[in-house]
């Protein structure tokens, strides 16, 4: 009888583990990548800053975060994309101060020009 018990308890554990997995998997599901062109018609103004398909904020951020780091460093590592337009001058002064490091952002592939996407 005691073993019964433990064979029981055993298959609840190992269900519990399957259905927490499939959970887990699903999730991942959900964040399906929007395209390029999805992504410039959702945005209102430029530059717009995505993450996981939401956009997270609008406009000109200069080139530290809040604690004086780098800005591109922390945009890179949390993948977020900025959308512009080469048309926008707030979006020029972006990639301008951002300097040097706008070839490191747009070779993650984190940037997507709305100008060339829209043609």
């Amino acid at each position: 009888m005691k073993k019964q018990k433990q064979m029981i308890i055993i298959i609840l554990l190992v269900l519990c583990i399957m259905i927490l997995a499939i959970i887990d998997y699903r999730k991942g599901e959900e964040v399906i990548k929007k395209t390029p062109e999805e992504l410039c018609s959702d945005i209102e103004a430029t530059p717009a800053w995505v993450h996981e398909n939401n956009i997270v904020n609008y406009g000109y951020k200069g080139n530290v975060d809040q604690d004086g780091n780098s800005l591109i460093e922390f945009l890179i590592e949390n993948k977020i994309y900025m959308l512009y337009s080469s048309e926008c001058g707030w979006c020029k002064k972006q990639i301008e101060d951002f300097g040097e490091d706008w070839g490191r952002y747009v070779e993650a592939g984190l940037t997507i020009n709305c100008m060339d996407v829209n043609k």
